[in-house]
């Protein structure tokens, strides 16, 4: 279809401008007309007629509008506004992140540890999420590169693009290495996907983040020779670039490690034990307010070239009942903004939502929806709580005890109070600190389906469904320094 000129009108949005194009099809800067506060969306559109990537463009849509049915938005995580299935193309509006910028622009030169760290804490928080808070979960992104990460101007990160994941309720039939080769681990060609393949892919990014480089080539690697060259020589490239930071090179290693159960049983422990061995290593961990600048050089790497660290490949699928793989379409990697869609009609844009803003905790439901256990007590979900100093994934994580650094499922919590998606609680022995709702039990949801309990709590997983490894015991670290969230 013709591109849509500023000033005008797609269902109950009007245009902006365009942003670009994706995979799906063209990508617009609107604004919510029936929202009073006439909040800024990003309008995506379902232009392409290929069944797969319509597929892809629904499944995105199902699992943005549950977590925004379901009370469970996560500020690091694109949020769902509203869709259009009532005309063609279908298109799917999404908060709009002002100021952000894909993670690419940023990362031609090496970033300061300080920046490194706080979206790889940020994005790391925004896939457990998905791993174990979500709905639907376990769902595994599959697609975690820069592309997919947008840093705003304060430094903060967004992911984005979940059409790719994978869950329970969404798998093509015989679907086999979709991805990025750059940021796929082994078992992501086999299709044996885990919580610890984005985990793999985070770490990927986070060591482009501080070298400049990536580890792995551009092609797809069905073979896993890459890998296990990588592995056989015993990471020595990697060792070799890092060679300064000793520390951060052993977890960078753990979480790329070749057989997905040695890695780490989350992202948070991987980030976590990131910013003990970056301040072991000392790396200055002190964060200002201004965003990446992509200027500041680590271990003295060079600027390398971002044209092919860009190039986004989708591996050919493979589908039940046709003799040669399908060729996926290549993932333009100029479109600045997310967007999913939705099974229905036209859905108004929540009110109250400031147009333009970074996904805060002003665009988390607030009242009955999530409102704690009438006792005003609570327990850690499944995979326990990572308990901090402050409301933020910048705040240090306080030890649960000297042998376990999250707080177990079994423990009580007294709520004291609440900012947002974050808790205050106390511990039995006095201690206080802050967990995010969803690691919570006891923290009501909203509307209950057959996927949560009456508290609100994901459902156990199915054995063989990607369960998540049992949380792993480290050391005590040296005290990090933390500086206040911007």
């Amino acid at each position: 279809m013709p591109d849509l000129a500023p000033g005008s009108r797609y269902g109950s949005f009007r245009i902006v401008a365009r942003l670009g194009r994706g995979l799906t099809g063209s990508v617009y800067r609107a604004v919510a007309l029936q929202d009073p506060a006439r909040a800024e969306v990003a309008l995506k559109l379902l232009e392409s007629r290929d069944e797969s990537v319509r597929s892809y463009f629904m499944n995105e849509m199902g699992l943005l509008r549950r977590i925004r049915e379901h009370g469970r938005l996560h500020p690091n995580l694109v949020a769902y506004v509203a869709s259009i299935t009532t005309q063609e193309p279908f298109a799917l509006a999404t908060c709009y992140y002002q100021g952000g910028k894909e993670l690419t622009e940023y990362i031609g030169t090496a970033m300061s540890p300080a920046q490194v760290l706080h979206v790889t804490e940020q994005i790391a928080s925004a896939l457990d999420y998905l791993h174990y808070g979500h709905p639907d979960a376990p769902v595994i992104h599959r697609d975690v590169k820069p592309a997919n990460i947008l840093v705003n101007e304060a430094g903060d990160a967004l992911l984005i693009d979940l059409s790719a994941a994978s869950h329970q309720n969404f798998r093509l039939k015989n679907e086999r290495g979709l991805g990025t080769p750059q940021y796929m681990p082994p078992e992501q060609y086999e299709g044996n996907e885990q919580p610890q393949t984005d985990q793999f892919a985070l770490a990927m990014v986070t060591y482009q983040m501080l070298t400049a480089r990536t580890l792995l080539g551009q092609k797809s690697d069905t073979e896993s020779r890459q890998m296990g060259a990588l592995r056989d020589s015993g990471y020595a490239r990697l060792r070799d670039t890092m060679s300064s930071y000793p520390a951060t090179a052993d977890v960078l290693t753990r979480a790329i490690a070749y057989h997905w159960q040695t890695r780490y049983s989350s992202c948070t422990e991987f980030a976590y034990d990131l910013r003990r061995a970056l301040a072991q290593d000392g790396a200055s961990l002190s964060r200002d307010s201004a965003p990446p600048s992509g200027g500041i050089t680590w271990a003295h790497i060079g600027m390398m070239a971002v044209a092919a660290a860009a190039v986004v490949l989708l591996v050919a699928l493979l589908f039940s009942g046709r003799s040669t793989p399908v060729t996926a379409t290549e993932v333009p990697t100029v479109t600045l903004v997310p967007s999913s869609l939705d099974p229905g009609i036209i859905l108004a844009a929540q009110t109250g939502q400031p147009g333009g803003l970074a996904p805060t905790s002003e665009l988390l439901p607030a009242g009955p929806a999530q409102s704690v256990a009438a006792a005003g007590a609570v327990s850690p979900s499944s995979q326990g709580c990572a308990l901090r100093d402050i409301p933020s994934t910048d705040g240090a994580v306080l030890r649960y005890s000297s042998v376990a650094r999250l707080v177990p499922a079994n423990v009580a919590l007294e709520v004291l109070g609440r900012d947002g998606e974050w808790y205050n609680v106390r511990l039995p022995d006095g201690r206080e600190g802050w967990c995010p709702g969803y690691q919570l039990a006891g923290v009501a949801q909203g509307r209950g389906d057959q996927s949560h309990g009456a508290s609100g709590e994901a459902a156990p997983v199915p054995a063989n469904t990607h369960p998540p490894a049992p949380p792993m015991q480290v050391p005590a670290p040296p005290t990090p320094e933390v500086t206040a969230p911007v």
